[in-house]
């Protein structure tokens, strides 16, 4: 599991208590499953793990920046783009990991935590949204030079109207996302892209 500072970055300092962390990380989320995020507290996670807060707010400035932490490390090992798949499989293999942790507890208490904390929001941006735009890009800029997509679409118009489904059906309509709906909003994707 990777390790972020309280900015959202990586630590490149002394590695931390694993046993603590796990204990901080693994309470946290316990907690999620029985509370909503505003109910949440540091003392809370502190009491529950057997940690003091003190060794909570050395690592993270408060629970918004320890519950996109969780977040970005658990996206780090699940939501990844991979250059030897092909474009089709690619976003669907991202969209079914990601679909799983925004409707998980986790995810459902940081797209809360957003919509109330601008600063919050910002980071998620940077250190979540915007990398892995970049690399969606990457993608589709893959499929444009090997022919099988057409080269004057736009990027972005195009992401937003494959990933936004998503966030509609998981939030929105509170739906679960099963195969079939990916494998028919792929299809649709990739038929109004392809080259003809």
């Amino acid at each position: 599991m990777n390790t972020h500072t309280k900015e959202g970055k990586r630590s490149v300092g002394k590695p931390r208590n694993e046993s603590s962390k796990a204990a901080i990380i693994s309470s946290t989320i316990k907690l999620l499953e029985h509370s909503s995020f505003a109910n949440l507290t540091i003392e809370g996670i502190a009491k529950d793990a057997g940690a003091s807060k003190a060794t909570i707010y050395r690592w993270w400035k408060n629970k918004e920046e320890l519950l996109l932490s969780i977040y970005l490390d658990v996206t780090d090992l699940s939501v990844k783009f991979n250059p030897l798949l092909s474009v089709e499989e690619n976003f669907r293999q991202v969209i079914i990991e990601l679909s799983r942790v925004l409707d998980s507890t986790l995810g459902r208490a940081l797209i809360s935590a957003i919509v109330e904390n601008e600063d919050l929001l910002k980071k998620f941006h940077v250190h979540f949204f915007e990398p892995r735009r970049l690399e969606a890009k990457s993608i589709l800029e893959m499929g444009i030079h090997a022919g099988i997509i057409q080269s004057e679409i736009d990027l972005d118009i195009a992401l937003d109207m494959l990933f936004s489904p998503i966030y509609l059906k998981i939030f929105m309509y509170r739906e679960n996302i099963d195969t079939n709906f990916v494998n028919g909003l792929i299809r649709h994707f990739m038929n109004g892209i392809a080259t003809r």
